[in-house]
């Protein structure tokens, strides 16, 4: 595990196993993400190691389960969110070192 990822090992996810995070697939024991959401809540490495992680690394095509606490819908509002963010902020031009 690299230096980066170290952050996976104090995630209370990591500790539990996946049922909470992944309710209604077989042998989960849950049927919503509930309990998933209180142990996100309680985590460490929620804000912002998980969530970041989420958000740079996972497609909307391979968004599955409760991740930093949002479900694969949440995620997706959120990157739309980002994405209209980034896109309505004004472009930077730095002349001769000044912003």
């Amino acid at each position: 595990m690299s230096e980066s990822e170290q952050w996976r090992e104090l995630s209370l996810c990591a500790q539990v196993g996946p049922g909470p995070f992944f309710p209604g697939e077989e042998g989960s024991g849950f049927s919503t993400y509930a309990e998933g959401r209180r142990i996100c809540a309680a985590c460490p490495v929620r804000i912002p190691h998980c969530l970041e992680d989420a958000m740079e690394n996972e497609t909307q095509w391979r968004r599955t389960g409760l991740v930093a606490g949002l479900s694969p819908a949440e995620r997706d509002q959120l990157h739309a969110e980002r994405t209209r963010q980034a896109a309505a902020e004004p472009a930077r031009v730095l002349i001769g070192g000044a912003a």
